[in-house]
């Protein structure tokens, strides 16, 4: 099986939260899922609600959904062991509770190995992009099976638009706000190690654009797909297991 990159280590991943200086609306984008989360929720009668987020990071997008509504048990997986050491400190107290487990894995090997229809729902972000093609479509069809029918997929990325000239607008304000922020701050290192990252982003065989997207999940099982937010380079999608 073809594992995934470990794509945040070293200085990206102990600057990570950086980020948010060179993409203001991250911030946005994370409010957007919980309020997604708690309007899905609210109608539904008391009971354990268990939710698979995959590439956890730091526990920024973690802590949003455990915000989201109190019965919600999460499921947090990531393959690089730094961000998971972040993610525990900044989730301890959810960790005490029992609302959260974090496991370290690949995210392909995961959902394989997982029980059928196990989720309510499943929330990503900025990490489906990062994967090849042919893995991706492996992950999204198996993450269709580990939903309960009816459950909510929801994921914050960056969606390519097939419009090329808006894409490549995009993407050049994002690559001038690296250069900005990580100038002032004297972190210039940071600059290559963020172009880096957009170019792979932007090869071929990862390229995950919108149209595309749309097509593989319908193939894999999910309808009512949608993008419902959208801002500056990040897009959120959502979408129902029939």
């Amino acid at each position: 099986m073809q594992k995934t990159n470990r794509r945040f280590k070293g200085r990206m991943t102990s600057n990570y939260d950086l980020l948010l200086l060179a993409a203001p609306h991250y911030v946005d984008c994370q409010q957007k899922i919980g309020e997604i989360l708690k309007t899905y929720f609210s109608t539904r009668k008391a009971g354990r609600i268990e939710i698979l987020e995959m590439g956890c990071g730091n526990g920024h997008t973690s802590e949003v959904i455990l915000k989201a509504d109190e019965r919600i048990y999460l499921t947090a997986v990531d393959n690089e062991p730094e961000m998971i050491k972040q993610a525990k400190r900044r989730l301890e107290g959810y960790i005490k509770k029992e609302r959260i487990k974090i496991v370290k894995s690949d995210a392909l090997k995961y959902v394989k190995e997982s029980k059928a229809e196990k989720f309510d729902a499943f929330v990503t972000a900025l990490t489906i992009h990062n994967f090849k093609f042919d893995y991706r479509r492996k992950f999204i069809k198996e993450t269709c099976r580990l939903l309960k029918p009816g459950g909510i997929f929801i994921n914050m990325d960056r969606y390519a638009q097939d419009n090329e000239k808006v894409f490549k607008k995009g993407l050049d304000w994002q690559i001038g706000m690296y250069k900005k922020v990580f100038s002032r701050l004297g972190k210039e290192d940071l600059i290559e190690k963020w172009l880096e990252h957009e170019d792979h982003d932007s090869r071929p065989d990862v390229i995950m654009k919108e149209g595309a997207a749309v097509s593989d999940m319908k193939k894999s099982g999910f309808k009512n797909i949608k993008f419902v937010y959208r801002k500056k380079t990040y897009s959120i999608l959502t979408a129902r297991k029939q």
